[in-house]
């Protein structure tokens, strides 16, 4: 089951493994995070916490980034450029890539966003 949770914001295996293991091992660390009545609807907001966490890390990355966002087959590319360094991330719905893009505003290191026509 929350290896399906997680498959809705990362399509890495890797990633979605890590998502897994943390969020086991937080309810593991402090059960009261569960709700008797709404078991499932706790887990899954724990889940949820912990994935958006760890899409919106990026302090590792120095901004600004002109940053787009365009489907490719199944999957969503959000693909950041700063300079000539261009990296891209595959995500697995729409939803889950302007999610990122979001966290990233905050942050403030969007310079400019791309827009194509698809």
């Amino acid at each position: 089951m929350l290896h399906r949770w997680a498959a809705r914001y990362t399509c890495d295996a890797h990633l979605r493994e890590q998502l897994v293991s943390a969020t086991v091992f937080t309810l593991a660390e402090d059960p009261y995070l569960i709700d008797r009545d709404h078991v499932r609807r706790s887990v899954l907001k724990v889940l949820v916490r912990i994935a958006r966490e760890a899409m919106s890390k990026t302090d590792w990355r120095k901004g600004p980034f002109d940053v787009e966002l365009y489907p490719e087959g199944e999957r969503y590319i959000v693909r950041l450029r700063k300079g000539y360094i261009i990296e891209k991330m595959r995500f697995i719905n729409r939803r889950c890539a302007s999610d990122y893009v979001k966290a990233l505003k905050k942050r403030s290191l969007v310079r400019k966003e791309l827009r194509l026509d698809c």
